[in-house]
């Protein structure tokens, strides 16, 4: 079984609902043998969330730490039906990808399946956006295959998200299913994150990744197995992590 050597989607107590510093989640990681993680925490418009000066300074962080390299991001908050996202335009020159998804507090609370995909397709139109976590949920259900098109047409990766099997989005195991089944019908590129709130999560992606296995996916498609080319997928360049 391919060994997992990336995670994109790490929270740290700057989101306001998580538990461990970026340090704790960057010793887990390197424990557990990652070489890449994302440090991903919320957008300014979640309650309690990273307040912008956060994304701003993310410039402090080290681009390798214990072998590791630090991928700088953020989970950008839906704000509106537009996709109008939560993080201005001078913060994001701070950050080397965005993520963009739905949460209920941040302004857009949800529509049927065509609305919902729709607002994702003009959240896909920012360029910045590189990353649409969970959008396989409950709350805000998806034409999987309609957005699978749209995100494989504008170059975007759309997450597989282990915490969404697990304690975060109730009920929502069905439709993540269903994005699974568009992503393998598709032959698109494969991306799996743990979401971690807690440091001892990080690069935990098992209850997801059963998933996508008995979709038949084989594991060349999963870019999480090749932190190179997950780089190489998000135009992120090897020389970001070189120190100055």
């Amino acid at each position: 079984m391919s060994k997992v050597q990336a995670d994109l989607h790490t929270h740290t107590v700057a989101s306001g609902h998580a538990f461990s510093t970026f340090l704790e989640n960057a010793e887990h990681a390197a424990r557990v043998g990652l070489t890449l993680m994302g440090v991903t925490d919320h957008g300014p418009a979640l309650p309690g969330g990273a307040h912008p000066f956060h994304f701003w300074n993310l410039r402090v962080l080290p681009r390798v730490l214990d072998g590791v390299k630090i991928l700088r991001s953020v989970e950008a908050n839906i704000m509106s039906a537009d996709g109008d996202i939560d993080l201005k335009e001078e913060f994001m020159d701070a950050v080397d990808i965005v993520q963009a998804g739905m949460h209920g507090p941040c302004g857009y609370e949800g529509g049927n399946r065509t609305e919902n995909t729709d607002v994702y397709i003009r959240v896909m139109d920012n360029p910045r956006v590189r990353v649409l976590v969970h959008p396989n949920t409950l709350q805000f259900p998806v034409d999987c295959e309609a957005l699978v098109a749209a995100a494989d047409d504008k170059g975007v990766l759309i997450e597989l998200n282990n915490a969404s099997m697990l304690t975060a989005r109730e009920g929502s195991v069905p439709y993540l299913e269903e994005m699974v089944a568009a992503l393998a019908q598709a032959d698109s590129d494969i991306l799996l994150a743990s979401d971690a709130h807690l440091a001892t999560d990080v690069g935990r992606v098992e209850e997801v990744r059963r998933i996508v296995s008995q979709k038949g996916i084989d594991d060349r498609r999963i870019l999480n197995f090749d932190a190179d080319r997950l780089l190489e997928r998000l135009g992120v360049k090897a020389e970001v992590f070189i120190e100055s």
